[in-house]
């Protein structure tokens, strides 16, 4: 099929649609998250004295996802020629995949600083006797990391749907494969 055909302008429109559907809602979800975490962190800075690693915890995680979106937006640029901008800067690659696992690792330490922190931080802040943490900081971190490992399956599924549409679906119109005689 020539550019401009109706099959690749079908194909055009399921992606739109893919985008907007699936990608536009998780980036504002995304950004979202990363103010909220910056927000709880720095309001209730000294307001969690069961672990005072709760809101650095937060403030990071915030900053580290805020980093992290900017930079997986930014990959998706072209140069001029059409080739990939990630391709020509392989410092920004080695960037991304060191924060890919710092957020990890980070997130792992985050478990174990929420979910360990137990009755002590679900007891609210007590100023007078400086125990228990901010309601609404512990509260906020136990329910973004359950909701982190719940959407994880959700988004492994999602990734392989749109790797299987864009891979696919110019076989499945009749295309074929580049390079192959089908």
């Amino acid at each position: 099929m020539g550019k401009g055909s109706a099959g690749e302008e079908g194909y055009t429109g399921i992606m739109i649609c893919l985008f907007c559907c699936l990608g536009l809602p998780l980036i504002i979800g995304i950004l979202a998250m990363c103010i909220l975490f910056l927000y709880y962190g720095f309001k209730f800075q000294d307001s969690c004295p069961a672990d005072k690693m709760i809101p650095i915890w937060s403030i990071v995680q915030g900053f580290s996802m805020l980093v992290g979106s900017g930079f997986s937006a930014n990959s998706q640029k072209k140069t001029s020629d059409g080739a990939d901008a990630e391709d020509q800067n392989k410092g920004v690659q080695c960037f991304k995949i060191l924060l890919q696992l710092f957020q990890t690792v980070w997130v792992i330490y985050g478990s174990v600083l929420v979910f360990g922190c137990g009755d002590q931080c679900e007891n609210d802040f007590e100023p007078i006797t400086n125990t228990g943490c901010a309601h609404d900081l512990y509260w906020m971190n136990y329910v973004s990391l359950i909701i982190s490992y719940s959407l994880l399956p959700v988004i492994i599924v999602v990734v392989i749907v749109v790797m299987c549409c864009t891979n696919c679906l110019p076989m499945l119109k009749g295309e074929g494969l580049e390079g192959s005689s089908v």
